[in-house]
C-alpha cells in the first residue's frame, strides 16, 4: 500500500503541472504566473522520485521497480521538457 500511497503522491502533483503548464501554453504564453506554479507543483515530485530511503521514491522501487521506472521518466521528462520553459526568462 505505502508503494500505491508513494505512487499516487508523485503523479498529481506531475499532473497538475502538466494541466498548469498545457493551460500557460493554450493561453499564448502571456501569464507567467501559471507557468511558475506549474514548476512549484512540479518540484516536489522531482525530488521525490528518487530512490532514497526517505524519499516517496523509495516505497515504489521497494514496492515495483517497473512502475517506479515509469514514474521517474514521466517526473523527468516533465521536468526536461516544462521545466525548461520556467528558465527561458532567467538564463
Amino acid at each position: 500500500e505505502r508503494g500505491r500511497v508513494s505512487m499516487a503522491g508523485i503523479l498529481v502533483p506531475t499532473m497538475i503541472s502538466i494541466a498548469l503548464w498545457l493551460f500557460w501554453k493554450l493561453t499564448g504564453g502571456t501569464l507567467q504566473t501559471v507557468l511558475l506554479a506549474s514548476d512549484a507543483f512540479l518540484i516536489y515530485p522531482m525530488v521525490q522520485c528518487f530512490p532514497l530511503d526517505p524519499l516517496d521514491g523509495s516505497r515504489i522501487y521497494r514496492w515495483h521497480r517497473g512502475a517506479w521506472l515509469a514514474v521517474f521518466i514521466v517526473v523527468m521528462g516533465a521536468f526536461i521538457f516544462m521545466g525548461s520553459e520556467g528558465l527561458k526568462n532567467v538564463i
